[in-house]
């Protein structure tokens, strides 16, 4: 199932006049793929994570997004919410996170870090207590549409009352293409 829908997000047709990018990091441990796109003034995307152990988590997101752009640096950032739905040990979960993201690069440079979170306590999540999403990258743009980023990123679930499933927490390596 994993490889289908890895498959289905690295071919979606890329032709489409508002294509945005596409976002890809690995580890040892993990694999995630997500696909950017722009509807209606929001950045939207489509994204799928799964790990060794057999879990894995499908999102959607949307971001209210801005960019400043100035002589001495640039900043982008976006808030909204990401719809999760995961598997993880053979339980089900949904949830329905806020959060958002932040990428600064100082003195107009190619190098810039960011970092982004999400949460979604108890009252909008199904079949777990709580899901959390985080993580930080410092990123080196290689040319105007793509970009190669160090990062660390963190997602658990406390399915109930002191059990937590850590789906991913590590080190990664990632390209981010925008088309």
């Amino acid at each position: 199932m994993r490889h289908i829908v890895l498959a289905l997000l690295l071919f979606m047709p890329l032709g489409n006049a508002s294509a945005k990018g596409l976002d890809i990091f690995l580890n040892n441990n993990t694999a995630s793929a997500e696909y950017l796109t722009n509807m209606g003034g929001a950045d939207v995307g489509f994204g799928f994570l799964f790990n060794t152990n057999g879990d894995w988590v499908g999102h959607g997101s949307m971001l209210i997004f801005g960019r400043e752009y100035s002589r001495s640096s640039k900043i982008e950032g976006g808030l909204g919410g990401k719809l999760f739905f995961a598997n993880l040990g053979g339980s089900t979960v949904a949830a329905l996170g806020l959060g958002g993201q932040m990428t600064y690069f100082p003195k107009s440079s190619k190098f810039g870090f960011g970092g982004y979170g999400y949460y979604a306590p108890t009252i909008v999540t199904m079949s777990a207590n709580n899901f959390l999403e985080y993580g930080v990258r410092a990123e080196f743009q290689m040319m105007e549409t793509a970009s190669i980023y160090l990062g660390v990123h963190h997602t658990d679930v406390e399915m109930s009352v002191g059990v937590s499933r850590v789906v991913d927490d590590g080190l990664h390596f990632g390209v981010n293409i925008r088309f």
